[in-house]
Protein backbone atom coordinates (compact mmCIF):
# COMPACT_ATOMS: atom_id res chain seq x y z
CA UNK A 1 0.00 0.00 0.00
CA UNK A 2 2.81 2.40 0.88
CA UNK A 3 4.31 1.90 -2.58
CA UNK A 4 1.01 2.96 -4.15
CA UNK A 5 0.86 6.02 -1.94
CA UNK A 6 4.40 7.09 -2.76
CA UNK A 7 3.73 6.79 -6.46
CA UNK A 8 0.70 9.03 -6.15
CA UNK A 9 2.20 11.64 -3.81
CA UNK A 10 3.86 13.86 -6.42
CA UNK A 11 0.85 13.86 -8.75
CA UNK A 12 -1.60 14.58 -5.94
CA UNK A 13 0.50 17.40 -4.47
CA UNK A 14 0.86 18.98 -7.90
CA UNK A 15 -2.91 18.78 -8.47
CA UNK A 16 -3.56 20.30 -5.04
CA UNK A 17 -1.30 23.24 -5.86
CA UNK A 18 -3.09 23.78 -9.18
CA UNK A 19 -6.55 23.67 -7.61
CA UNK A 20 -6.06 25.39 -4.27
CA UNK A 21 -3.29 27.96 -4.62
CA UNK A 22 -2.19 31.09 -6.45
CA UNK A 23 0.49 33.76 -6.06
CA UNK A 24 -1.97 35.82 -4.00
CA UNK A 25 -3.18 32.82 -1.98
CA UNK A 26 -0.33 30.33 -1.39
CA UNK A 27 -0.78 27.40 1.04
CA UNK A 28 1.43 25.78 3.69
CA UNK A 29 2.88 22.29 4.03
CA UNK A 30 0.28 21.32 6.63
CA UNK A 31 -2.61 22.49 4.43
CA UNK A 32 -1.23 20.42 1.56
CA UNK A 33 -0.98 17.39 3.85
CA UNK A 34 -4.63 17.66 4.86
CA UNK A 35 -5.82 18.00 1.27
CA UNK A 36 -3.57 15.13 0.13
CA UNK A 37 -5.04 12.76 2.73
CA UNK A 38 -8.56 13.61 1.57
CA UNK A 39 -7.57 12.86 -2.02
CA UNK A 40 -5.98 9.51 -1.09
CA UNK A 41 -9.07 8.52 0.90
CA UNK A 42 -11.29 9.54 -1.99
CA UNK A 43 -9.22 7.35 -4.32
CA UNK A 44 -9.41 4.45 -1.82
CA UNK A 45 -5.61 4.30 -1.71
CA UNK A 46 -5.61 4.76 2.07
CA UNK A 47 -8.12 3.74 4.72
CA UNK A 48 -9.84 6.61 6.54
CA UNK A 49 -10.20 4.62 9.78
CA UNK A 50 -6.49 3.69 9.81
CA UNK A 51 -5.59 7.31 9.19
CA UNK A 52 -7.67 8.47 12.17
CA UNK A 53 -6.31 5.81 14.56
CA UNK A 54 -2.61 6.68 14.19
CA UNK A 55 -1.16 9.82 15.76
CA UNK A 56 2.31 9.33 14.28
CA UNK A 57 2.22 11.03 10.89
CA UNK A 58 5.56 9.54 9.90
CA UNK A 59 4.74 5.98 10.87
CA UNK A 60 1.18 5.78 9.56
CA UNK A 61 0.80 4.36 6.04
CA UNK A 62 -2.32 6.47 5.76
CA UNK A 63 -0.62 9.83 6.15
CA UNK A 64 1.84 11.82 4.07
CA UNK A 65 4.57 13.02 6.40
CA UNK A 66 5.75 16.61 6.61
CA UNK A 67 9.19 15.59 5.35
CA UNK A 68 7.69 13.80 2.32
CA UNK A 69 5.62 16.82 1.35
CA UNK A 70 8.65 19.09 1.90
CA UNK A 71 10.87 16.90 -0.28
CA UNK A 72 8.36 16.77 -3.14
CA UNK A 73 7.71 20.51 -3.03
CA UNK A 74 11.43 21.33 -2.98
CA UNK A 75 12.09 18.97 -5.87
CA UNK A 76 9.26 20.42 -7.97
CA UNK A 77 10.34 23.98 -7.19
CA UNK A 78 13.94 23.14 -8.02
CA UNK A 79 13.03 21.61 -11.36
CA UNK A 80 10.84 24.59 -12.29
CA UNK A 81 13.58 27.04 -11.35
CA UNK A 82 16.32 25.30 -13.32
CA UNK A 83 14.55 23.76 -16.30
CA UNK A 84 12.18 25.91 -18.42
CA UNK A 85 11.18 22.82 -20.41
CA UNK A 86 9.78 21.30 -17.20
CA UNK A 87 7.68 24.45 -16.63
CA UNK A 88 6.26 24.15 -20.16
CA UNK A 89 5.49 20.50 -19.51
CA UNK A 90 3.56 21.34 -16.31
CA UNK A 91 1.91 24.45 -17.75
CA UNK A 92 3.35 26.56 -14.93
CA UNK A 93 5.81 26.73 -12.03
CA UNK A 94 5.75 25.47 -8.45
CA UNK A 95 6.80 28.49 -6.37
CA UNK A 96 8.07 28.96 -2.82
CA UNK A 97 6.93 32.19 -1.16
CA UNK A 98 7.93 33.85 2.10
CA UNK A 99 5.71 36.07 4.20
CA UNK A 100 7.02 39.56 4.93
CA UNK A 101 5.79 43.00 5.89
CA UNK A 102 5.37 45.47 3.05
CA UNK A 103 4.58 49.21 3.06
CA UNK A 104 0.99 48.38 2.03
CA UNK A 105 0.58 45.58 4.58
CA UNK A 106 1.57 41.95 4.87
CA UNK A 107 2.31 40.11 1.67
CA UNK A 108 4.51 37.54 -0.01
CA UNK A 109 7.79 37.57 -1.89
CA UNK A 110 9.04 34.86 -4.19
CA UNK A 111 11.95 32.84 -2.84
CA UNK A 112 15.00 33.31 -5.06
CA UNK A 113 17.92 30.94 -4.29
CA UNK A 114 20.31 33.18 -6.23
CA UNK A 115 19.82 36.15 -3.90
CA UNK A 116 21.86 36.40 -0.70
CA UNK A 117 19.57 39.00 0.89
CA UNK A 118 18.28 37.77 4.28
CA UNK A 119 14.74 38.55 3.11
CA UNK A 120 15.10 35.73 0.58
CA UNK A 121 16.54 33.17 3.02
CA UNK A 122 14.46 30.12 4.00
CA UNK A 123 16.09 29.93 7.42
CA UNK A 124 13.57 30.02 10.24
CA UNK A 125 10.69 31.20 8.03
CA UNK A 126 7.35 29.66 7.23
CA UNK A 127 7.26 28.54 3.63
CA UNK A 128 4.21 28.97 1.45
CA UNK A 129 3.66 27.23 -1.87
CA UNK A 130 1.64 27.86 -4.97
CA UNK A 131 1.27 26.94 -8.61
CA UNK A 132 1.94 29.86 -10.95
CA UNK A 133 0.41 29.03 -14.37
CA UNK A 134 2.14 30.14 -17.56
CA UNK A 135 -1.12 31.70 -18.70
CA UNK A 136 -3.12 33.94 -16.39
CA UNK A 137 -6.91 33.84 -16.29
CA UNK A 138 -7.00 37.10 -18.26
CA UNK A 139 -4.72 35.64 -20.94
CA UNK A 140 -6.82 32.49 -21.20
CA UNK A 141 -9.87 34.73 -21.55
CA UNK A 142 -8.19 36.53 -24.44
CA UNK A 143 -7.35 33.22 -26.14
CA UNK A 144 -10.90 31.96 -25.73
CA UNK A 145 -12.27 35.23 -27.06
CA UNK A 146 -9.95 35.11 -30.07
CA UNK A 147 -11.06 31.61 -30.97
CA UNK A 148 -14.72 32.44 -30.50
CA UNK A 149 -14.35 35.57 -32.62
CA UNK A 150 -12.44 33.86 -35.43
CA UNK A 151 -14.78 34.02 -38.45
CA UNK A 152 -12.79 31.43 -40.41
CA UNK A 153 -13.66 28.52 -38.08
CA UNK A 154 -16.67 26.29 -38.47
CA UNK A 155 -18.92 25.83 -35.45
CA UNK A 156 -17.42 22.39 -34.84
CA UNK A 157 -13.81 23.69 -34.99
CA UNK A 158 -14.73 26.61 -32.74
CA UNK A 159 -16.19 24.35 -30.06
CA UNK A 160 -13.31 21.86 -30.22
CA UNK A 161 -10.64 24.53 -29.69
CA UNK A 162 -12.56 26.25 -26.92
CA UNK A 163 -12.98 22.96 -25.07
CA UNK A 164 -9.19 22.72 -24.89
CA UNK A 165 -8.78 26.35 -23.86
CA UNK A 166 -11.44 26.14 -21.15
CA UNK A 167 -9.57 23.19 -19.64
CA UNK A 168 -6.76 25.64 -18.87
CA UNK A 169 -8.89 27.67 -16.47
CA UNK A 170 -7.77 27.20 -12.86
CA UNK A 171 -10.31 25.71 -10.47
CA UNK A 172 -11.88 28.34 -8.22
CA UNK A 173 -10.00 28.47 -4.92
CA UNK A 174 -11.68 26.56 -2.12
CA UNK A 175 -9.96 28.77 0.46
CA UNK A 176 -9.49 32.52 0.37
CA UNK A 177 -6.00 32.18 1.87
CA UNK A 178 -4.40 35.03 3.75
CA UNK A 179 -2.25 38.05 3.10
CA UNK A 180 -2.27 40.50 0.21
CA UNK A 181 -0.64 40.46 -3.17
CA UNK A 182 2.93 41.72 -3.14
CA UNK A 183 2.15 43.93 -6.14
CA UNK A 184 1.28 47.58 -5.62
CA UNK A 185 -1.90 48.51 -7.56
CA UNK A 186 -2.03 52.14 -8.65
CA UNK A 187 -5.45 53.78 -8.41
CA UNK A 188 -7.25 54.34 -11.71
CA UNK A 189 -9.06 57.45 -12.78
CA UNK A 190 -12.87 57.32 -12.86
CA UNK A 191 -12.89 56.93 -16.64
CA UNK A 192 -10.16 54.28 -16.58
CA UNK A 193 -12.05 52.38 -13.93
CA UNK A 194 -15.28 52.46 -15.95
CA UNK A 195 -13.43 51.20 -19.04
CA UNK A 196 -11.70 48.51 -17.03
CA UNK A 197 -14.98 47.33 -15.51
CA UNK A 198 -16.59 47.28 -18.95
CA UNK A 199 -13.77 45.14 -20.36
CA UNK A 200 -13.90 42.81 -17.36
CA UNK A 201 -17.65 42.43 -17.81
CA UNK A 202 -17.21 41.64 -21.51
CA UNK A 203 -14.60 38.95 -20.82
CA UNK A 204 -16.71 37.55 -17.99
CA UNK A 205 -19.76 37.32 -20.28
CA UNK A 206 -17.70 35.63 -22.99
CA UNK A 207 -16.23 33.08 -20.57
CA UNK A 208 -19.67 32.29 -19.13
CA UNK A 209 -21.24 31.88 -22.56
CA UNK A 210 -18.40 29.69 -23.84
CA UNK A 211 -18.77 27.31 -20.92
CA UNK A 212 -22.55 27.06 -21.47
CA UNK A 213 -22.13 26.50 -25.19
CA UNK A 214 -19.66 23.76 -24.42
CA UNK A 215 -22.13 22.11 -22.01
CA UNK A 216 -25.18 22.54 -24.30
CA UNK A 217 -26.99 24.57 -21.62
CA UNK A 218 -29.66 27.18 -22.02
CA UNK A 219 -29.26 30.59 -20.42
CA UNK A 220 -31.33 33.68 -19.75
CA UNK A 221 -29.95 37.05 -20.78
CA UNK A 222 -30.90 40.57 -19.77
CA UNK A 223 -30.20 42.50 -22.99
CA UNK A 224 -29.90 46.25 -22.62
CA UNK A 225 -29.76 49.39 -24.71
CA UNK A 226 -27.75 52.56 -24.19
CA UNK A 227 -29.54 55.51 -22.67
CA UNK A 228 -28.77 58.76 -24.44
CA UNK A 229 -28.59 60.88 -21.30
CA UNK A 230 -27.31 58.37 -18.74
CA UNK A 231 -24.53 57.12 -21.03
CA UNK A 232 -25.17 53.65 -19.67
CA UNK A 233 -27.07 50.44 -20.38
CA UNK A 234 -30.74 50.31 -19.39
CA UNK A 235 -33.43 47.65 -19.74
CA UNK A 236 -35.23 47.38 -23.07
CA UNK A 237 -38.56 46.28 -21.59
CA UNK A 238 -40.31 45.23 -18.40
CA UNK A 239 -39.75 41.59 -19.38
CA UNK A 240 -36.03 41.77 -18.71
CA UNK A 241 -34.83 38.19 -19.23
CA UNK A 242 -35.03 36.19 -22.44
CA UNK A 243 -34.40 32.45 -22.48
CA UNK A 244 -32.09 31.48 -25.30
CA UNK A 245 -30.19 28.54 -26.71
CA UNK A 246 -26.62 29.84 -27.34
CA UNK A 247 -25.11 28.56 -30.59
CA UNK A 248 -21.69 30.20 -30.95
CA UNK A 249 -19.79 33.46 -30.61
CA UNK A 250 -18.26 35.51 -33.37
CA UNK A 251 -16.77 38.93 -34.08
CA UNK A 252 -17.96 41.50 -36.59
CA UNK A 253 -17.47 45.23 -37.13
CA UNK A 254 -15.34 45.50 -34.00
CA UNK A 255 -17.86 43.86 -31.65
CA UNK A 256 -18.25 40.40 -30.13
CA UNK A 257 -21.61 38.78 -30.89
CA UNK A 258 -23.57 35.87 -29.47
CA UNK A 259 -25.56 33.84 -31.99
CA UNK A 260 -28.54 32.21 -30.31
CA UNK A 261 -32.07 30.87 -30.75
CA UNK A 262 -34.94 32.36 -28.76
CA UNK A 263 -36.60 29.43 -27.04
CA UNK A 264 -40.08 30.98 -27.11
CA UNK A 265 -39.87 31.52 -30.88
CA UNK A 266 -38.38 28.11 -31.70
CA UNK A 267 -39.86 26.21 -34.65
CA UNK A 268 -38.57 23.11 -36.38
CA UNK A 269 -38.63 24.62 -39.87
CA UNK A 270 -36.26 27.22 -41.28
CA UNK A 271 -33.85 27.19 -38.34
CA UNK A 272 -31.22 29.55 -39.76
CA UNK A 273 -33.71 32.42 -39.90
CA UNK A 274 -34.35 31.95 -36.17
CA UNK A 275 -30.80 32.83 -35.14
CA UNK A 276 -30.69 36.13 -33.25
CA UNK A 277 -27.58 38.26 -32.81
CA UNK A 278 -26.74 39.84 -29.46
CA UNK A 279 -23.83 42.20 -28.92
CA UNK A 280 -22.11 40.71 -25.88
CA UNK A 281 -21.09 44.10 -24.48
CA UNK A 282 -24.81 44.96 -24.27
CA UNK A 283 -25.73 41.91 -22.21
CA UNK A 284 -26.38 43.32 -18.74
CA UNK A 285 -26.72 39.98 -16.96
CA UNK A 286 -26.61 36.26 -17.78
CA UNK A 287 -27.96 33.48 -15.62
CA UNK A 288 -28.46 29.74 -15.93
CA UNK A 289 -31.86 28.19 -16.55
CA UNK A 290 -32.59 26.17 -13.42
CA UNK A 291 -35.94 24.76 -14.55
CA UNK A 292 -35.54 20.98 -14.77
CA UNK A 293 -38.34 20.86 -17.33
CA UNK A 294 -36.35 23.03 -19.74
CA UNK A 295 -35.18 20.76 -22.52
CA UNK A 296 -32.50 21.98 -24.96
CA UNK A 297 -33.45 22.42 -28.59
CA UNK A 298 -29.85 22.72 -29.74
CA UNK A 299 -29.37 19.01 -30.39
CA UNK A 300 -31.96 19.17 -33.13
CA UNK A 301 -30.55 22.45 -34.42
CA UNK A 302 -26.93 21.25 -34.62
CA UNK A 303 -27.90 17.90 -36.05
CA UNK A 304 -29.70 19.53 -38.94
CA UNK A 305 -26.78 21.87 -39.57
CA UNK A 306 -24.42 18.90 -39.42
CA UNK A 307 -22.22 20.76 -36.91
CA UNK A 308 -20.81 22.67 -39.87
CA UNK A 309 -22.15 26.18 -39.51
CA UNK A 310 -19.61 28.21 -41.46
CA UNK A 311 -19.24 31.40 -39.42
CA UNK A 312 -17.50 33.33 -42.20
CA UNK A 313 -20.21 32.43 -44.73
CA UNK A 314 -22.91 33.21 -42.21
CA UNK A 315 -21.46 36.68 -41.66
CA UNK A 316 -21.49 37.35 -45.39
CA UNK A 317 -25.19 36.52 -45.50
CA UNK A 318 -25.85 38.88 -42.58
CA UNK A 319 -24.19 42.24 -43.40
CA UNK A 320 -23.34 44.26 -40.28
CA UNK A 321 -24.76 41.31 -38.27
CA UNK A 322 -28.41 42.25 -38.73
CA UNK A 323 -30.66 39.26 -38.14
CA UNK A 324 -33.75 38.16 -40.05
CA UNK A 325 -34.68 35.86 -42.86
CA UNK A 326 -32.40 35.73 -45.88
CA UNK A 327 -33.91 36.56 -49.25
CA UNK A 328 -32.87 37.21 -52.82
CA UNK A 329 -32.10 40.93 -53.23
CA UNK A 330 -31.26 42.48 -56.60
CA UNK A 331 -29.61 45.85 -57.14
CA UNK A 332 -27.64 47.90 -59.65
CA UNK A 333 -24.12 48.93 -58.67
CA UNK A 334 -21.36 50.95 -60.29
CA UNK A 335 -17.79 49.74 -60.64
CA UNK A 336 -15.22 52.41 -59.77
CA UNK A 337 -11.52 52.24 -60.49
CA UNK A 338 -10.48 53.57 -57.08
CA UNK A 339 -12.93 51.27 -55.22
CA UNK A 340 -13.57 48.14 -57.30
CA UNK A 341 -17.10 46.79 -57.09
CA UNK A 342 -15.85 43.21 -56.75
CA UNK A 343 -13.97 44.09 -53.56
CA UNK A 344 -17.03 45.82 -52.18
CA UNK A 345 -19.21 42.76 -52.82
CA UNK A 346 -16.78 40.11 -51.57
CA UNK A 347 -15.95 42.04 -48.40
CA UNK A 348 -19.64 42.26 -47.52
CA UNK A 349 -21.44 39.30 -49.12
CA UNK A 350 -18.64 36.82 -49.84
CA UNK A 351 -18.45 34.98 -53.16
CA UNK A 352 -22.09 33.91 -53.25
CA UNK A 353 -23.44 36.59 -55.58
CA UNK A 354 -24.70 36.58 -59.17
CA UNK A 355 -23.50 39.33 -61.50
CA UNK A 356 -24.24 40.44 -65.06
CA UNK A 357 -23.74 43.60 -67.08
CA UNK A 358 -26.51 46.16 -66.79
CA UNK A 359 -28.53 46.44 -70.01
CA UNK A 360 -30.73 48.98 -71.76
CA UNK A 361 -33.69 47.85 -69.69
CA UNK A 362 -31.85 49.10 -66.61
CA UNK A 363 -31.48 52.61 -68.00
CA UNK A 364 -34.97 53.45 -66.71
CA UNK A 365 -33.55 53.19 -63.18
CA UNK A 366 -30.30 55.05 -63.91
CA UNK A 367 -31.21 57.67 -66.51
CA UNK A 368 -28.24 59.81 -67.57
CA UNK A 369 -25.90 57.90 -65.24
CA UNK A 370 -26.23 54.84 -67.47
CA UNK A 371 -25.92 56.86 -70.67
CA UNK A 372 -22.63 58.42 -69.50
CA UNK A 373 -20.96 55.21 -68.29
CA UNK A 374 -22.92 52.17 -69.54
CA UNK A 375 -19.95 49.80 -69.07
CA UNK A 376 -19.51 50.68 -65.40
CA UNK A 377 -22.92 49.42 -64.20
CA UNK A 378 -23.79 45.86 -63.16
CA UNK A 379 -26.91 44.01 -62.03
CA UNK A 380 -26.17 42.05 -58.84
CA UNK A 381 -28.19 39.46 -56.90
CA UNK A 382 -27.30 38.35 -53.37
CA UNK A 383 -28.89 36.05 -50.81
CA UNK A 384 -28.83 38.13 -47.61
CA UNK A 385 -30.94 39.75 -44.89
CA UNK A 386 -32.92 42.84 -45.82
CA UNK A 387 -31.98 45.08 -42.90
CA UNK A 388 -28.24 44.53 -43.32
CA UNK A 389 -28.38 45.02 -47.10
CA UNK A 390 -30.40 48.22 -46.74
CA UNK A 391 -27.82 49.69 -44.36
CA UNK A 392 -25.02 48.65 -46.72
CA UNK A 393 -26.83 50.26 -49.69
CA UNK A 394 -27.26 53.49 -47.71
CA UNK A 395 -23.50 53.57 -47.11
CA UNK A 396 -22.95 53.40 -50.89
CA UNK A 397 -25.98 55.39 -51.98
CA UNK A 398 -24.03 57.18 -54.74
CA UNK A 399 -23.36 53.90 -56.57
CA UNK A 400 -26.09 51.41 -55.54
CA UNK A 401 -29.82 51.21 -56.36
CA UNK A 402 -31.95 48.33 -55.06
CA UNK A 403 -34.46 46.86 -57.55
CA UNK A 404 -36.19 44.04 -55.67
CA UNK A 405 -37.95 42.76 -53.65
CA UNK A 406 -40.58 45.48 -53.44
CA UNK A 407 -40.53 45.56 -49.62
CA UNK A 408 -36.83 46.44 -49.62
CA UNK A 409 -37.28 49.02 -52.38
CA UNK A 410 -40.07 50.70 -50.40
CA UNK A 411 -37.98 50.73 -47.24
CA UNK A 412 -35.10 52.35 -49.12
CA UNK A 413 -37.40 55.00 -50.62
CA UNK A 414 -38.70 55.89 -47.15
CA UNK A 415 -35.13 56.09 -45.84
CA UNK A 416 -34.08 58.45 -48.66
CA UNK A 417 -37.20 60.63 -48.35
CA UNK A 418 -36.57 61.00 -44.63
CA UNK A 419 -32.90 61.75 -45.27
CA UNK A 420 -33.72 64.42 -47.90
CA UNK A 421 -36.27 66.02 -45.61
CA UNK A 422 -33.80 66.13 -42.77
CA UNK A 423 -30.84 67.31 -44.86
CA UNK A 424 -32.53 69.88 -47.11
CA UNK A 425 -30.58 73.11 -47.83
CA UNK A 426 -31.11 75.82 -45.25
CA UNK A 427 -33.28 78.77 -46.35
CA UNK A 428 -30.85 81.64 -46.81
CA UNK A 429 -33.62 84.29 -46.95
CA UNK A 430 -35.81 83.90 -43.87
Amino acid sequence: MSTSVSRMNTIIILEILKKHSSLEHPITNSAIQRLARKELIKLSIIDEAACMESSDSKASPGKISTSTVQRILDELSDLCYNYPSFVRLLGGSVRILLNRNLPIGSGYILYDPDKEDTDYSLSGKTRYYCFDPILSTEEINILATSVAANPFLSLKQNQKLNEKILDLFPVQLSSSGSGNSKHMILPRTVEQNKEHMKNEKLLSNISFLLSRIRSNLRVQIHYGKYDLEKHDLVSRSSNQFTEIEPVTLTWSNGFAYLLAIKVEDYKQEDLTSQIFHYRIDRIMEIRDVLDEQSHPVKCSFLQRLGNNLDILEYQKQHPVMYGGKRQRITFLAKDCEDAPLANLLVDTFGLEYFVQKAGENDSIYLGDLFAKEPDSWYRISVNATAAGTELWAMQHADRVRILSPDSVVQNMQMRFQAALQLNHPLNQNP
